[in-house]
C-alpha cells in the first residue's frame, strides 16, 4: 500500500509501506508517471520499506527519469539499511537517492 500526500504547489510525497513488492512498485510508477507536470517534485520516501529486490527499485528509475526528464525533481529518501545496500548492490542508489555512498558516508552527487 502507498499513501500520497500532496505537499505545496507541485509537490507529491509518495510513502510505500510494508514490502516494495513488484505489483505495488508498478502501481506506484503509474502513479507518478500520472502526476507528471513541468515543475513537479516527487519525493518517494522508503523509510517505510524493510526490503526490496533490484527488480522492485526498477520500477522506481524509470519514473525518477521521467520526472526530470519533464523538468521537475524526483528522489527517493530514508531508506532503511538493507534497503540502501541493496540499491547499491543494484547500482541505482545514486540515481534514486541523489547521494553517493563513500566509505559509509552518504555525501550529496
Amino acid at each position: 500500500m502507498t499513501a500520497v500526500r500532496l505537499g505545496p504547489g507541485p509537490s507529491i510525497v509518495c510513502s510505500p509501506c510494508g514490502e516494495l513488492e513488484w505489483a505495488n512498485a508498478i502501481s506506484l510508477r503509474h502513479f507518478i508517471t500520472g502526476t507528471l507536470r513541468p515543475g513537479t517534485e516527487v519525493v518517494v520516501d522508503l523509510g517505510h520499506i524493510g526490503r526490496t529486490d533490484a527488480v522492485e527499485l526498477s520500477a522506481l528509475i524509470g519514473p525518477v527519469r521521467r520526472v526530470r526528464a519533464s523538468g521537475g525533481k524526483a528522489w527517493a529518501s530514508n531508506p532503511h539499511l538493507q534497503v540502501q545496500r541493496r540499491m547499491q548492490m543494484a547500482g541505482v542508489y545514486g540515481l534514486l537517492t541523489g547521494c553517493s555512498a563513500r566509505n559509509g558516508n552518504d555525501q550529496a552527487a
